[in-house]
Parts: structure tokens; sequence; C-alpha cells
């Protein structure tokens, strides 16, 4: 990864990647009956000052819902000027204790913020999914409020993302400010290049664009193995700070599809360099992470 946000823990305990290159094919009955867990994901209204998350390490604390079952969140973070790392452990009586690490991005522009899952660093007793969720940090009473979405799959193209609400507990670390801005995200931006998780190297294509209030939208489109011979598109809600380059892509629902397999939607995060037009990083799947550097696109 070009950032050092990007190398936190990478173990991956009691997960097998028995499906395709881009995450396992599923049935429905399996995305229904499947307990998950979850990275986060932040947006909200824009504003003319600054809405910085506290710098340096945070603890957060909390429930999450999905799938109808409840959790208690501990959400450690480490914020480095809008570069993420975190740790989240969980607790419920389905899974006892578990916990995982999480790389990400804040926009202090907008208070936006994004986690994509990384690694198992306490794996539960029952093999789990990981997803995402987005909502909305409020500096007025330093919580993290929103809706949880978890991946969609071409043939079972649904989200079953329930409430979360974390309070800061800890963390006097002054707000993110919002910097030179030197690798701002042009909008409309359309990204054309390649990506590689546990198979065969993909085209890909992102498209992306800034609402009046800040938040990035748009679609991702990867090949079967290229474009011309089959694909996928699904909705994306991106995170960006314009400082650090830094960019987190979380998956929303497929709106097109040309392939007989059923693959799964899945996370991007990764750094955007304005000198050259590039976004470098690596997905992360429903299993875990992809190989490092391995999602490279330009503009």
């Amino acid at each position: 990864m070009p950032s050092s946000r990007r190398n936190a823990q990478r173990q991956l305990a009691a997960r097998t990647n028995i499906g395709p290159p881009i995450g396992p094919q599923r049935s429905k009955e399996a995305l229904i009956t499947t307990p998950i867990l979850f990275a986060l994901a932040i947006a909200c209204t824009g504003s003319d000052d600054a809405i910085g998350m506290p710098e340096g390490p945070s603890t957060w604390d909390g429930t999450a819902e999905v799938n109808d079952t409840v959790f208690q969140v501990v959400a450690d973070i480490i914020n480095t000027q809008g570069d993420l790392t975190a740790e989240a452990t969980i607790t419920s009586d389905l899974l006892g204790t578990a916990s995982y690490s999480l790389t990400g991005t804040h926009d202090p522009r907008t208070g936006d913020f994004a986690f994509a899952p990384e690694a198992w660093i306490e794996a539960p007793p029952i093999e789990i999914e990981v997803v995402g969720m987005r909502g909305t940090f409020d500096p007025e009473t330093n919580t993290l409020s929103g809706l949880m979405s978890d991946y969609a799959g071409m043939q079972d193209n649904a989200l079953t993302g329930g409430p979360v609400e974390l309070a800061l507990v800890s963390g006097d670390g002054e707000p993110t400010q919002i910097g030179d801005e030197a690798n701002a995200l042009p909008s409309p931006a359309s990204f054309t290049g390649t990506y590689i998780c546990s198979g065969p190297e993909r085209e890909v294509e992102l498209k992306l664009a800034a609402s009046e209030a800040g938040a990035y939208t748009g679609e991702l489109t990867f090949g079967d193995l290229t474009i011309a011979d089959g694909y996928g598109t699904f909705e994306v809600t991106a995170v960006h700070n314009p400082t650090t380059g830094g960019l987190t892509l979380v998956p929303g629902l497929y709106t097109a599809s040309e392939t007989e397999e059923n693959f799964v939607a899945f996370f991007v995060d990764g750094t955007f360099n304005a000198t050259n037009g590039s976004l470098n990083g690596e997905g992360r799947t429903n299993v875990g992470p992809c190989p490092s550097a391995a999602w490279n696109v330009a503009l």
C-alpha cells in the first residue's frame, strides 16, 4: 500500500476463500442465515468549517445491528491526518468476543469517514462475514451513528444492515484539519485499470462524482475477466481525504451484470495521487483482504 495505514495486521484466521476471485459465490439462503460482523463507513453533510475526528488514538463504544442480530462494539481508532486504522472488538451471545483490524479514510471537510475490514485478530468460533456501515460523525455529541451495509450478490441483490451508534469514550486529540488538499480527487472522475484478488487479473472501471454536500457516490464495474467477456456493476459510496489522498470505497447494490457467476461486491481501500492521476490500493472481500497493491487504476 502507498501509505503505512494500509499495513495493519493481516491475519485471516478461520476463514477460507472457497469462491471466485471477486469473493465467494453464495446462495440467497446463505446470505440470510450467515452471521455478520462489520466495518465502519460514515457520511454526513458538508460544512464551511472542518468537521474533524480526534487526531491520534480514540475509543468508541456502542451497538450495531445486522440481520436482526445486535452486537456490542468497542472500536479503538488511530487517526493520522485522516488516515485511519482501527481494531473492533465485537461481543454477542452468538459469538462471544471476537476482534479484527480495519483501515480507512476520514474527510474533515464533511466529517465523512469509512473503514474497510482487513483481518481477524481474534477469530470467532463460527465462520462469519465482515461488512460495512454508513452514517454521521456528530462533533456536538461525539457520536457515530448510521446504518450497517453488507455485500450484495449478483443473484441475491439485497442488503440487511441495521442501525449503529457509537459514543466517544476516550480521545482528546485536536480535530483533524482540512490541510492543503494537494491530492484532491476531481469530480466527476473516471478510472480504468486492473484488479487482482484470489484469481487472475480483471479489468475494472470506476466512476465517482461529488454532491454539493461533498459526498462521493458512483459505480464500480469489474470484468470476467475482461469487461467485454462479462461484467458486474455495483454502486459505491466513497470517502476521500484531499490532503493525504486516502480513498475508501464502500459497496452497495448491483445495478447491472452480464455473467453466469454470482460474484459478491467488495470494498476498496487505497490512495489517490493527483500528480499522475493514479488510485492504488487493495480490495477487501467478505472473506478478507486481496493482495496488497493489487488494485491499480488511473484517470
